[in-house]
């Protein structure tokens, strides 16, 4: 390196000291880092920085910074970028985002969220947030009172505002907050996805896009029986490492909003159709209430799983929606691939 300076000095009268990640830029010339680039920071001021394919590793991201998209027109060309949320400047660890909250005392939003307030980050409507109570028959549905997993989080516009593990989302009480990655969640890197159970970051059947998924050994791992519309089948993550992930059977997370698409959010569905999710499977399906097969017509086998209310114990509980039991083989079961 001192040859090489010296050199530089001999030949053009002076060294110039390699652009550290974070240094303003106007131009990618600005940066003289071999594989640097100039990119918008979230004030809107460039820096320079590299391209990633994660968060550690020889093209991963130092503390501060998170691997992801600077352009969302240009959602494949990922950078280190610097995070727009406070953080442990010697762990990198977010301040608020992700922080468990799960031991806070009290019953009540406002007493669970008083262990999240004063972390230091300055996110607006920091809140501990709880899983929805899938006994609760209110709308929006109550929170799971006592939630081993309630973590703290905050208001976002969009993902880049929250950490990588996180994306900006509208929760069922219909917030907008940060929110840790489910299965089928939208992804591009695996640490995408590494807060929850579903680490990996999978493709599509057709690859123009990629979900959070997990790995498994055998179909019992994705759900056995209950979890029908899942296939333990081959695959690839995020970083080209092959092996048995739980895939969608309909090759992606979104259809185009028929009965018994896949879906994420209501904005996905069309026909008068609506997201529902079963939440003893984690199947969220674009469906609607029906009385008669005829209200359930689709592109794919579709029947309307309705029936008189049980009069014993033996009698199944109908859902009154439309499902994939084209031929009524199995009243009651909520789901659309048998």
């Amino acid at each position: 390196m001192r040859f090489a300076c010296l050199i530089a000095l001999v030949a053009l009268g002076g060294c110039t000291r390699a652009t550290a990640i974070g240094t303003p830029c106007i131009a990618d010339t600005d940066c003289n880092v071999t594989g640097q680039r100039c990119v918008a920071g979230p004030d809107a001021t460039k820096i320079c920085t590299h391209v990633c394919t994660g968060q550690t590793g020889a093209s991963g991201c130092p503390i501060g910074y998170d691997c992801g998209p600077a352009d969302p027109a240009n959602p494949g060309a990922l950078t280190c970028n610097k995070e727009r949320f406070a953080f442990d400047a010697v762990t990198g660890a977010p301040l608020l985002f992700g922080k468990s909250c799960a031991l806070a005392t009290g019953t009540t939003q406002a007493e669970w969220d008083a262990a999240c307030a004063g972390s230091g980050d300055p996110a607006a409507s920091p809140t501990c947030r709880h899983a929805a109570d899938p006994q609760s028959r209110a709308t929006p549905r109550a929170p799971l009172k006592n939630d081993a997993h309630a973590y703290c989080t905050g208001a976002c516009s969009v993902d880049s505002d929250c950490p990588v593990d996180m994306l900006c989302g509208t929760d069922y009480d219909n917030t907008k907050k940060c929110l840790q990655r489910q299965f089928c969640d939208p992804c591009l890197i695996n640490d995408n996805c590494a807060a929850g159970e579903f680490t990996a970051c999978v493709p599509t059947a057709d690859g123009t896009s990629r979900y959070c998924s997990k790995g498994c050994a055998s179909q019992s791992d994705c759900g056995g029986v209950q979890g029908r519309f899942l296939a333990c089948s081959g695959s690839t993550d995020s970083v080209g490492t092959g092996g048995m992930y739980c895939l969608h059977k309909f090759g992606a997370c979104v259809g185009t909003g028929e009965v018994c698409d896949p879906c994420r959010s209501n904005s996905d569905c069309a026909n008068g159709t609506r997201c529902y999710n079963n939440i003893a499977t984690g199947e969220r399906m674009c469906t609607k209430s029906c009385t008669m097969d005829a209200q359930c017509a689709s592109n794919k086998p579709t029947g309307c799983d309705y029936g008189p209310p049980p009069t014993s114990s033996f009698d199944p509980i109908y859902n009154n929606v439309c499902t994939g039991d084209a031929m009524h083989y199995n009243p009651g079961v909520f789901t659309c691939f048998f």
